[in-house]
């Protein structure tokens, strides 16, 4: 998907997020992945936290490519539309890594 992924507001959704560590593809594949939505800024937690997983399809660990999934129950607490992020913990031998996806939340109107 090119550009920045849309979010709606209310509506389950799942977007395809490539990690990259200085510009390159890395194996996560022993790693945990944790996912949550906050504001652009990063000074609010917008969702539930989410755990994408190597089953989920599209997913490929191996090249550090995850699917986050957010139900419309986990961003129930969202009343902001526009820019945001997706803050992704990746977790591997003890240590976290973060990483900050910009996206943008969407009110739907199909729902």
């Amino acid at each position: 998907m090119a550009g920045i992924p849309r979010i709606g507001i209310g509506t389950n959704s799942a977007t395809t997020v490539q990690l990259l560590k200085d510009g390159l593809a890395f194996d996560m594949s022993a790693a945990t992945v944790k996912a949550v939505i906050v504001s652009a800024d990063n000074t609010t937690k917008l969702s539930d936290q989410v755990t994408p997983l190597l089953s989920d399809t599209g997913a490929d660990f191996a090249t550090s490519l995850i699917v986050v999934s957010f139900a419309s129950a986990t961003k129930a607490g969202i009343t902001v539309q526009g820019a945001a992020e997706i803050e992704v913990v990746v977790t591997a031998g003890g240590t976290d890594e973060l990483f900050y996806v910009p996206i943008q939340l969407t009110e739907t109107h199909i729902i």
